[in-house]
C-alpha cells in the first residue's frame, strides 16, 4: 500500500502532465524533445540520476532536462513566458508561503537540470534540516522549484522560511537565495 506522500507525488505528476505536457511539446523544438533524457518529459525522481557523480534528485521533475554539458536556460526562460505557465507561476506566488518566485529574478539558476523540480514533504517536514534540503534540491535542480508540505506540518515550514528571511536580512547570505522556490501547502497545490 503506498504512503500518502507517494500518492501525492503520483497525483502531482499526473496534474502537471495534464496541465503542461501538450503545452511543452508544442513549445519545444523536436531536437530538444527527441533527446533521450527527455523521454519521458515528466519524471519520477529515480529517472533523474546522472551517473557517475552524485546527483540530487527530486520527487517529480518536468523537462526538458539538461543532463549534459551546457545549459537550456534560454529555453527555460522562454517557457516561463507562455501564458499557461505564467498563470501557474502567478497562482503559486499567491498561494505560497514566503516570497517565492520573482520574475525580476528569473535568471537566478543559470544552469538548472530541469524546468520544474517538485519535492513532497510529509512527516519529515518536522525535521527542518530535511525540509531545508528539499528547498536546496529544488532551487539547484529546477528553474522553478516547488516544495509541497502536508498541511499539518506547515508551522515547521513557516518557521524555516522565517529563519531564511532573517539570515538574508542580516546579510549572512545573498537575498536571492532560494527565490526560485515556492513552498506551498498540500491543499494549496490541489487548488492550483
Amino acid at each position: 500500500m503506498p504512503y500518502p506522500s507517494q500518492i501525492l507525488q503520483r497525483n502531482i505528476r499526473e496534474k502537471l502532465e495534464r496541465r503542461f505536457l501538450n503545452v511543452l511539446k508544442g513549445a519545444l523544438a523536436d531536437r530538444i524533445l527527441n533527446l533521450p533524457e527527455n523521454q519521458p518529459l515528466i519524471k519520477h525522481e529515480r529517472q533523474m540520476r546522472m551517473e557517475p557523480i552524485y546527483s540530487p534528485t527530486c520527487d517529480v521533475a518536468v523537462g526538458p532536462f539538461s543532463f549534459r554539458e551546457g545549459s537550456l536556460n534560454e529555453i527555460y526562460n522562454k517557457l516561463t513566458k507562455l501564458d499557461q505557465i505564467r498563470g501557474f507561476i502567478d497562482d503559486l506566488q499567491r498561494r505560497g508561503l514566503g516570497s517565492g518566485y520573482n520574475t525580476a529574478l528569473l535568471d537566478l539558476n543559470k544552469n538548472p537540470r530541469c524546468f520544474i523540480a517538485v519535492e513532497v514533504e510529509n512527516t519529515t517536514a518536522r525535521d527542518v534540516k530535511h525540509l531545508l534540503g528539499s528547498i536546496i534540491n529544488c532551487s539547484f535542480l529546477g528553474k522553478i522549484g516547488i516544495v509541497i508540505v502536508f498541511d499539518e506540518y506547515l508551522k515547521y515550514a513557516q518557521r524555516l522560511l522565517e529563519y531564511l528571511a532573517f539570515v538574508k536580512r542580516v546579510k549572512k547570505t545573498e537575498k536571492s537565495l532560494f527565490r526560485n522556490v515556492f513552498v506551498v501547502s498540500k491543499s494549496s497545490m490541489h487548488a492550483c
